[in-house]
């Protein structure tokens, strides 16, 4: 081997050093701008002791508008990879209620927006399977690490969801 093919690959790796570094720093980024999100817009509380099925469907209907909007507005611009790693990171809310409506919120809008089909979150150190993982996502396909929860895939019109875990049904 040339001294010079030795050159290049070690210049190779460095490459892509810093571009795996840039893009972890963007999904540190994304992630605070998500994180406020997250602990900003919060589940309508329920206007009944007992709600019917129907109006907690309604609640959380209005809970993932708002979050639709919340990212319109804020421009957010966000990749799958930034998914995956808030989907890693957020196990260290202490609130995680509503958290796989957001998850699902947040890869429906890219969706939307993209031509993006595939989508990996990784629920793998949840003590706890989050609900409504794939929630309203019409056309992606998701590939969750670790269990869900209740409701998997509810109102989603097209797509896949597997689950690399357990669920509850």
């Amino acid at each position: 081997m040339k001294l010079t093919d030795t050159i290049q690959e070690s210049y190779a790796d460095i490459k892509a050093e810093t571009q795996l570094l840039q893009s972890l720093a963007q999904s540190e980024e994304v992630y605070n701008e998500f994180a406020k999100m997250y602990e900003t817009i919060k589940l309508p509380k329920n206007r009944v002791a007992y709600p019917s099925r129907d109006e907690q469907m309604y609640l959380i209907i209005e809970y993932y508008e708002s979050i639709q909007k919340s990212i319109n507005e804020k421009k957010i611009s966000y990749t799958p990879s930034d998914i995956l790693y808030f989907s890693l990171k957020g196990n260290d809310f202490s609130e995680k209620k509503q958290l796989g409506v957001f998850l699902s919120t947040l890869i429906n809008f890219h969706h939307e927006k993209t031509a993006n089909k595939e989508y990996f979150i990784d629920l793998s150190l949840y003590e706890t399977p989050l609900d409504y993982v794939g929630f309203s996502t019409n056309g992606a396909h998701i590939i969750v690490n670790g269990d869900a929860g209740d409701n998997i895939g509810e109102r989603m019109e097209k797509g896949r969801i597997i689950i690399n875990g357990g669920y509850t049904s």
